[in-house]
């Protein structure tokens, strides 16, 4: 089993592992304020082709103008270049992120409000650029109890090349990871459901001590070891399957302790989907960089230089 293998479908289950993982996709700004506050927004994402998920936000907007979409092969392997450029007149709102309104995946993408200000004080005129990259949730969903030595060792050599006591324990743990991440994310769904009134504070505290019974009972390490015997081409495709048996199961639970009508899972399943692509989108996150330079004019009287000067934030 190749590590990207193992990247895709296992991790990152610890902070190790992102480290292990971390791969080149680039995503490149260059952000120009004009002398009247115009911004212009040059965005370039570079990767590979498997890099590019349909659920990962690139510029998409009408309101984008798309200037190259090719794969480039000159280094060897085909790497994907998409650049697109985003004009926007002093005083409207700078899009808060890459991805479209109408996505479905609008909110869970990654946001990062920016604001561009101009003011004259005298005969000095003034720039500001301000951009904030929000927060997500990330190790509250995330064990940071795999030994790193272990894993590093198992994704080198491969988890069925390594002494049996070796692959017990780590595979324990990987068991762990995974009982922790699907418990905390149906409990904050379920404190979703509370704050709008649709679940009550008994049913929440039932259904938690039940998710744990019943995730220690369909996680093992039995079911793990297949999932990871598969071959390349059908593995994808039982780990998807056993995800997908996990929110079955927990929206079964859901409903029997709402009243037993299949039905109640609806009001489950929509809040847990959103949690689960959240918590996705951020772990696509771990191998991006981020390169941005801004380029304000060159204040005050008289200028000192007809080129604009350079703010280099990488």
């Amino acid at each position: 089993m190749t590590k990207k293998i193992l990247n895709r479908l296992i991790f990152p289950l610890s902070l190790t592992a992102l480290l292990l993982f971390s791969g080149c996709f680039l995503i490149e700004e260059e952000i120009f304020v004009s002398e009247d506050g115009t911004t212009s927004i040059t965005a370039t994402f570079t990767g590979e082709p498997d890099d590019f998920h349909a659920f990962f936000a690139i510029p998409s907007d009408p309101d984008w103008e798309l200037l190259e979409n090719k794969i480039d092969s000159s280094k060897g392997k085909p790497e994907v270049v998409v650049k697109s450029r985003l004009v926007v007149p002093y005083g409207q709102t700078i899009p808060p992120t890459y991805a479209s309104k109408k996505s479905v995946n609008y909110n869970q993408s990654l946001h990062f409000p920016t604001e561009v200000k101009n003011w004259r004080d005298g005969k000095y005129t003034y720039y500001e650029f301000k951009r904030t990259y929000k927060a997500r949730t990330f190790l509250r969903y995330h064990s940071d109890d795999i030994d790193p030595e272990l894993e590093k060792k198992i994704v080198d050599k491969g988890i069925f090349k390594v002494e049996e006591s070796e692959r017990a324990k780590y595979l324990q743990q990987i068991q762990n990871a995974l009982i922790h991440k699907n418990l905390y994310m149906f409990i904050d769904a379920l404190g979703t459901l509370v704050d709008d009134k649709k679940l009550s504070v008994e049913d929440k505290i039932t259904l938690e001590e039940r998710a744990k019974t019943v995730l220690k009972d369909l996680i093992t390490g039995q079911k793990i070891t297949d999932i990871l015997s598969k071959d390349e081409d059908s593995i994808g495709t039982a780990y998807d399957l056993f995800t997908y048996k996990i929110e079955k199961v927990l929206c079964d639970e859901f409903a029997t302790v709402t009243g037993g009508d299949k039905n109640n899972e609806k009001v489950l399943t929509p809040v847990l989907d959103l949690i689960i692509m959240d918590d996705k989108i951020t772990s696509l996150l771990d191998d991006r960089t981020f390169s941005i330079v801004v380029r304000l004019p060159t204040t005050g009287e008289p200028r000192l230089s007809p080129k604009p000067r350079m703010i280099d934030s990488r």
